[in-house]
């Protein structure tokens, strides 16, 4: 508004849990794994779905990674990757609020 007070604005941050992956693919010619498909499934049993693309609009892109927002679950039970050649395999990581990097080829197969 013109002519108004200022306004500040402060973030507190929060005390909800996060975990942010990145994929890395076996394919040389799509080695940032644009295409997979992400499914995380926390401890209180709730799953979130996520396409790994780098879409945005005209002339513009997206950040590549994933970042999912966990609330008060305090950890993830799985990560189901469908990489972009079809490959699913299943990740267990162990800590939330960490960065991580999923590499087609180190988690278990699914058939």
């Amino acid at each position: 508004m013109l002519n108004a007070r200022p306004l500040v604005l402060r973030n507190n941050g929060t005390k909800n849990n996060w975990l942010k992956v990145t994929f890395k693919s076996a394919a040389r010619s799509n080695s940032s794994a644009l295409g997979a498909r992400l499914t995380a499934t926390d401890s209180t049993g709730r799953s979130q779905t996520f396409d790994v693309t780098g879409a945005g609009s005209y002339l513009s892109s997206n950040d590549w990674r994933i970042h999912i927002g966990l609330g008060a679950a305090p950890k993830i039970e799985r990560l189901d990757v469908r990489w972009p050649n079809g490959n699913r395999e299943r990740f267990k990581p162990t800590n939330v609020n960490q960065s991580l990097t999923l590499t087609e080829g180190t988690g278990s197969e699914i058939k």
